[in-house]
């Protein structure tokens, strides 16, 4: 006779990997905790104060923590500001002395070793700008304006969802929002104020955990590009030191201090008539020298 069957332990966590849940527990984060608060009688007299003062702990906790990294990724694109003006300044003599079309002309001259310092000059400072560049792209998108405002947070009649967020408040009309507090008790208000702070202390929280994800993969690229800009400035030194300015003038003024040729490689020689008027024992015709007499 077969025993009892074994039932699945309970939870969606049978059939459901663990990344859906996390991000469909961040997309119902107001579906979940709307319900509980809904039902939630705060206590009165001094526990209504106490709950009150310790939900506006917990907003200005998150707050301030979002407004931190919010000055912490102006002081990082500053840095990253810098770098890109120092890089700026120093890569801007290269192409001036070294053009782009130079390390062919080096390799075509059988100046390998040359040539593949200029490729490696050019190669650092494209990583280096590339990597900066994106860095920056993730810290823009990290701090730009971003509001958690889930699906299921939604007003209850003419009352406001939230007394605190500015983008629930304008969903009801200005008269609506003027009678949820001239009809209100103050226990009432101080209770609905402190169940849409709990709720939206989540929801900053949330958002924060967004911004940290961007903000890391900006810092790291920023510190890549650090790196990058490291090993540039000693390659940029060597260039300077190694490479010659301009290989193509340099073969101009050699060929020209050989002085000219003939096409045969012997030197040019003088007239007949020049070389006898620097000969001064060359001998007289005697025929002119009769004459002369």
């Amino acid at each position: 006779m077969s025993g009892p069957k074994e039932q699945p332990p309970a939870g969606p966590t049978v059939t459901q990997p663990v990344s859906q849940l996390k991000k469909k527990a961040r997309s119902d984060a107001a579906a979940q905790i709307a319900p509980i608060l809904k039902n939630w009688a705060v206590p009165g007299g001094d526990d209504l104060l106490a709950f009150s003062q310790a939900a506006q702990r917990s907003l200005d906790a998150v707050t301030h923590l979002t407004e931190y990294e919010d000055d912490k990724a102006n002081r990082i694109l500053t840095a990253m500001a810098f770098m890109s003006a120092f890089a700026a300044v120093i890569f801007a003599v290269v192409p001036s002395r070294y053009p782009l079309s130079m390390p062919l002309t080096l390799l075509r001259a059988g100046a390998q070793a040359d040539a593949f310092l200029l490729f490696a000059v050019y190669g650092a400072f494209i990583a280096f700008a590339l990597t900066l560049t994106i860095g920056v792209a993730f810290v823009l998108h990290a701090v730009r304006p971003r509001f958690n405002v889930p699906k299921a947070w939604k007003p209850d009649g003419s009352k406001p969802a939230s007394l605190l967020f500015f983008e629930k408040i304008v969903e009801v009309s200005p008269a609506d929002w003027a009678n949820a507090f001239v009809g209100a008790q103050k226990s009432d208000l101080l209770a609905t104020q402190v169940k849409n702070s709990v709720l939206e202390t989540y929801l900053i929280a949330e958002k924060i955990g967004t911004k940290m994800r961007w903000l890391s993969i900006g810092v790291k690229l920023f510190l890549a590009s650090t790196i990058v800009l490291a090993f540039l400035l000693p390659l940029v030194a060597a260039t300077f030191v190694l490479v010659p300015e301009n290989a193509e003038p340099q073969r101009q003024s050699t060929q020209q201090t050989t002085g000219p040729s003939s096409h045969d490689g012997t030197r040019s020689q003088g007239s007949p008539k020049q070389d006898s008027q620097l000969e001064p024992n060359a001998p007289v015709n005697p025929a002119l020298s009769g004459k002369a007499r």
